[in-house]
């Protein structure tokens, strides 16, 4: 999870499966390729997506507007690409033994 201080609030940047998936829907492609040749609208709906876990309610234009006061902002995307990547290996992993269910093909 990202976290910063912007203004008086404090900020946590964090993808879920949820939001990953609307991040998709929205037009984010991921790629393990440069950052450098990510589509525009891949980023930006990246950096506004990061928002959207831990802050429903923030508007795009704020998120960008906040995202544009970042330094090291490759370093920035490589960790939003990292919390996404975090969300969608949850999809991947195994659940506790506890709670897992068995399954057959008939």
């Amino acid at each position: 999870m990202i976290k910063f201080k912007y203004g008086d609030e404090e900020y946590k940047l964090t993808f879920t499966r949820q939001t990953a998936s609307d991040a998709e829907k929205a037009g984010f492609k991921f790629d393990k390729k440069k950052i450098e040749d990510m589509p525009v609208t891949s980023v930006i709906v990246l950096e506004t997506y990061a928002f959207k876990a831990m802050h429903p309610d923030i508007d795009d234009d704020t998120a960008l507007d906040i995202v544009s006061n970042f330094k090291n902002k490759d370093g920035l995307i490589q960790a939003l690409m990292k919390e996404y990547s975090n969300a969608i290996d949850t999809l991947m992993s195994e659940p506790d033994a506890k709670n897992a269910i068995e399954w057959t093909v008939t």
